[in-house]
Order: C-alpha cells, then structure tokens, then sequence
C-alpha cells in the first residue's frame, strides 16, 4: 500500500477512537452506543457517518424557525412588486434626465467658449 494512504487510514482510525469515547459517555441508550461504534468502525467514511447520524446541535430557537404559511414570505413581496416597479421606473428617468441635462450643459459649455 501506498504510505499516504496508511497514514490517512492511521488518522482516520485516531479519529474514529476519539469519536468512540465521545459516544461512550455520551447519555443515550446501549443498543445507539453499539450502532455508533459499528459505524465508527468503517474507515475513512466511518466518522463522518457517525457525525452526520450522532449530531448534537439542537434545534433552533422559535423565533427563527419557520412556522408560517407557505409562501408567506413572498407573499408579501408580490404585493408590492407594482408599487416598487413604479418607484423604480421614476428614479429611472430622473437618472436618465439628469444625464440629459449634464450632457446639454457640457454640450452649451463647450459651444459657447468655442
């Protein structure tokens, strides 16, 4: 075997030892501790199987989850989309008739000194 590939088995087993302790005092039932170590067991995908399956993050706060409706969000979003179209369009012409105006003055500027 290839030496790289040794020392990525020897790390992943490491890995897997200090998962294995972590599941051993960890407050869950027996028959979880020997499923665990069995996945634990696998190399290379071993642990990451173990930490996809053994996660600990709780969930979240209310507040952040979402319980609405479906599409509640966007919703609200296509009930204002005619009224932001509109805004939109009016700051677009003030854009474009403020470059009309510079452009004149710039035009006037350079006829009249010329």
């Amino acid at each position: 075997m290839d030496n790289k590939l040794i020392i990525l088995l020897i790390l992943s087993e490491v890995v897997s030892l200090v998962l294995l302790f972590k599941l051993l005092f960890k407050d869950i039932k027996l028959w979880l501790k020997v499923v665990g170590g069995l996945i634990l067991l696998i190399p290379f995908v071993g642990p990451l199987m173990y930490l996809f399956a053994f996660d600990d993050t709780k969930p979240q706060s209310t507040f952040l989850q979402n319980n609405r409706s479906r599409g509640d969000y966007t919703h609200n979003w296509i009930s204002i989309k005619s009224i932001l179209k509109k805004k939109i369009k009016i700051v677009t012409i003030m854009k474009i008739s403020i470059e009309v105006q510079i452009t004149i003055m710039l035009f006037l500027s350079y006829w009249l000194s010329g």
